[in-house]
């Protein structure tokens, strides 16, 4: 490693080779691929966490938010043995009427943030996972705006293993939908498990 430590080196005598790698440190102020925001500082309680972590998951859950039809709001997360096969799904579908402009613009200004509750004596949000605004995933914008919809892919899984998003506006009741797809990557979600198997 250099003596500032940004760079790795790593040689190979077989063939001679020396290659390097930048190391992305959080608070330099540029977003790297494990983090969900950089602010160029280390200090949290600013809406980015000195972890690079953004900090929109309030110890409770919000009130007086926009709810699904009566049973149409679902979140399932499995934990299983492999972890490979960790996955999370939430739907919240047939919502209360929503404009396309609520959704914020996911694209450039608007991150979003899911964060599971429960009602045990825990230390609140057990989980949250992240789909930063403006990124690009797999050299590709990961938001996407279309006429009444956002949508937002990653199939490499950064920074907390959501594969989609999709926001769908609408203007009476029974139209807006959220679906929300993640699985684990490499090993396991972020904080989900202590270890990898």
């Amino acid at each position: 490693m250099s003596p500032t430590g940004s760079v790795v080196f790593v040689t190979d005598r077989v063939s001679d080779a020396l290659i390097l790698f930048d190391v992305d440190s959080c608070g330099n102020g540029t977003v790297g691929t494990d983090e969900q925001c950089d602010d160029g500082n280390a200090t949290g309680g600013d809406g980015c966490s000195a972890t690079c972590r953004l900090e929109l998951c309030a110890s409770t859950p919000m009130s007086g938010c926009r709810k699904p039809a009566a049973g149409k709001g679902r979140v399932v997360l499995k934990d299983d043995t492999i972890n490979l096969r960790d996955s999370l799904n939430w739907r919240w579908s047939k919502g209360q009427a929503t404009d396309l402009n609520e959704f914020g613009d996911p694209p450039t200004t608007t991150s979003y943030l899911l964060c599971v509750y429960d009602g045990s004596g825990a230390s609140q949000p057990l989980l949250s996972f992240a789909a930063p605004r403006g990124q690009t995933c797999d050299g590709a914008p990961c938001w996407k705006a279309k006429t009444s919809a956002f949508g937002y892919r990653d199939g490499s899984l950064t920074p907390d293993s959501i594969v989609s998003i999709k926001l769908n506006a609408g203007a009476l009741d029974g139209e807006p939908s959220i679906t929300v797809r993640g699985r684990a990557r490499i090993c396991s979600f972020p904080r989900w498990r202590s270890s990898c198997r």
